[in-house]
């Protein structure tokens, strides 16, 4: 039903007919809560990507309108509603994620944050649990480094305190344990996040071992190993996540987003040969062919996938290339996300590095200063950002362009 049928009825509706009304409401919400769940669940299906986003884009304001009534529903403890829709909590996080990949993120940030303040932490620890790692998830990349720290401790408490509940929930655990394990990382604990990865390995080949989830931790542990710089290993991992995620998922998000890893760890390890540079900007490519195939092109997703392939082609100094694909980075980042947002600020510092390499200084000082201002106000410093090294060097070399008391590095 259009928006504007909708609430004309609504309105007439509640004067009139108000029992109807509400008997009406809650069997939509029933309804599509329910396709939601089932779409979620082919999301997470082989060769499904595409058909289940298309649905829910099909029907969108009736999905997100509904996700509202559902999460005040169960704030008031409407029984109805929450019996009715009770398989949308069969493997919560799997349907957030499916959730994340269709609504832009203040909406997903909201439905979670309604939904997490209706688990108890004493009755319902392991869905609380997984909606403070998603939320986390969410509030670091918006730079939120505050909210992400406290969100991590609570779930990291409440894990502890319920241990034996999560032993029968495999997969909220590995869930848990992968969120936990990027925490640790993102404290530079690297040795103790490897210990959470292997744990959350063991795991996934116990209990998930041809799950997707055990493919994400294939993959989360890969960007661990490469962080460490331990190359073979991290390879290693990333080719073991991909083949599963041919096998579980086929063409999929979380397939192409494995090939953007590989192509990261081609261009971070390899930046001086030509050969490995020329394979990344390859799965570069493949990657954002995969996403239009599955109708994401220019989905918020793509971001970080063209700001890596535009700096692959700056580092080849194919710079017009770089140009352009850095420009659709931009464009698809202010109409996706937040005023400010990390991965915005990325982009823009990328762009000035390129500036910078073509000898526009003009293009570049107020590409560096606008994106390290956005960074400041997101409480973040030049240390969260990927190209922290060239970022230095460029504020080293500029003092009169970026005066330290203004632009810390």
């Amino acid at each position: 039903m259009h928006p504007i049928i909708q609430a004309f009825a609504k309105k007439i509706g509640e004067a009139e007919y108000p029992h109807l009304v509400a008997e009406g409401e809650k069997l939509a919400c029933d309804h599509f809560v329910s396709r939601l769940a089932e779409n979620a669940n082919r999301y997470w299906s082989k060769d499904s990507c595409k058909e289940s986003v298309e649905a829910f884009d099909a029907d969108r304001h009736n999905f997100e309108y509904f996700l509202q009534i559902y999460a005040q529903a169960r704030e008031k403890k409407d029984r109805v509603i929450m019996e009715s829709c009770k398989t949308f909590l069969d493997d919560l996080s799997q349907k957030c994620m499916y959730l994340e990949m269709c609504v832009l993120p203040r909406f997903y940030i909201s439905i979670l944050e309604s939904l997490m303040e209706t688990f108890d932490s004493e009755t319902h620890p392991v869905h609380r649990v997984e909606l403070l790692c998603l939320l986390g998830h969410e509030v670091r990349k918006i730079g939120d480094t505050a909210k992400y720290n406290a969100y991590m401790e609570e779930a990291r408490k409440l894990y502890e305190e319920n241990g034996a509940d999560f032993e029968s929930n495999s997969l909220s655990e590995v869930i848990y344990l992968n969120s936990f394990a990027h925490f640790l990382a993102k404290e530079k604990e690297l040795d103790e996040a490897k210990k959470v990865y292997l744990r959350s390995l063991q795991i996934c080949e116990e209990k998930l071992p041809e799950h997707p989830e055990r493919a994400a931790t294939l993959l989360f542990a890969g960007r661990l190993y490469k962080r460490c710089w331990e190359n073979k290993e991290a390879k290693k991992k990333f080719d073991e996540a991909w083949q599963l995620f041919n096998k579980c998922l086929g063409e999929h998000k979380m397939t192409a987003q494995c090939l953007k890893d590989f192509a990261d760890l081609l261009q971070v390890s390899f930046s001086k040969n030509k050969t490995e540079q020329d394979r990344a900007l390859s799965f570069y490519q493949k990657v954002l062919e995969m996403m239009k195939t599955l109708g994401m092109d220019g989905h918020k997703e793509s971001i970080m996938t063209l700001k890596n392939y535009g700096a692959c082609h700056k580092n080849k100094g194919n710079f017009e290339e770089a140009r352009n694909i850095l420009q659709k980075a931009e464009r698809v980042a202010e109409r996706e996300l937040d005023e400010d947002h990390m991965w915005k600020v990325r982009v823009k510092t990328e762009q000035a590095l390129l500036y910078k390499e073509e000898g526009e200084i003009d293009q570049m000082e107020a590409a560096m200063k606008e994106g390290l201002q956005m960074c400041y106000r997101l409480g973040q410093t030049v240390e969260q950002i990927g190209s922290k090294n060239l970022i230095r060097k460029t504020l080293n070399r500029y003092p009169e362009l970026f005066p330290k008391e203004q632009f810390p590095s």
